[in-house]
């Protein structure tokens, strides 16, 4: 079951600091700025996954920043994937940029500063989603995931296009899932993004997600002596 937050019955005056709430508990802290004249309008459906923690939102456009002040200020070390739904959408991080159209997506670390620019040249609501993480349960090296930070990654024929229509649909079932049922479908899609990152770092192969070893050791221990 998934949360609902909406700015509709909140004065227009105080939907931004109602976002900057929202972000800080469930995401990090942001600071959070309309792009448009317009009253900021923007609904969140939040649900946890197993490890991740997927948000759809529909939002009016809206720009988000992670300072290095906000980061020392709270740090809890995190991987978000940010996906396009509709409209476009720019994602700024360690000097590079990710212009994204819908069905599109990018990484990036909230240990660094970064930039998210919502529904960018569209005065209309866009929808988005974002799936946050801890970096030990994606099966790739943590030192080669900085070198595609705010990297564009296509929805391309094959492996591209599979990924995309799996987190989409990820994020259509956070309502029909338990707690309990949501974590393996979850973990799946881990490994289809850590094999469509792998591609895009070059990583030849991958880690073992902690969780796995973790499981795969204790295996080991029970296991009688033969």
């Amino acid at each position: 079951m998934s949360t609902l937050v909406t700015t509709a019955e909140v004065p227009p005056d105080d939907r931004l600091d109602v976002v900057r709430e929202l972000t800080a508990t469930t995401w990090v802290p942001m600071e959070c700025r309309a792009e448009t004249g317009a009253q900021y309008q923007g609904e969140f459906r939040a649900t946890g996954m197993g490890p991740m923690q997927v948000v759809v939102l529909d939002t009016t456009p809206v720009t988000v920043s992670r300072t290095r002040a906000l980061i020392e200020q709270a740090d809890p070390d995190l991987l978000k994937l940010f996906m396009v739904c509709s409209g476009t959408s720019v994602v700024e991080q360690d000097g590079r940029q990710a212009f994204l159209s819908p069905a599109e997506f990018t990484l990036y670390d909230t240990r660094r500063p970064y930039v998210v620019r919502c529904g960018v040249g569209d005065d209309r609501p866009t929808r988005l989603l974002t799936f946050m993480f801890p970096p030990p349960v994606l099966p790739l090296p943590r030192g080669r995931l900085g070198g595609i930070a705010a990297t564009r990654i296509p929805a391309t024929t094959g492996l591209g296009d599979l990924t995309a229509r799996f987190l989409l649909e990820l994020a259509d079932t956070i309502d029909l899932c338990t707690p309990a049922e949501a974590a393996r479908p979850a973990t799946a899609a881990l490994e289809v993004l850590a094999t469509r990152l792998a591609r895009e770092s070059d990583v030849g192969a991958w880690t073992e997600p902690d969780h796995h070893r973790r499981a795969r050791h204790a295996r080991s221990a029970h296991r009688p002596a033969r």
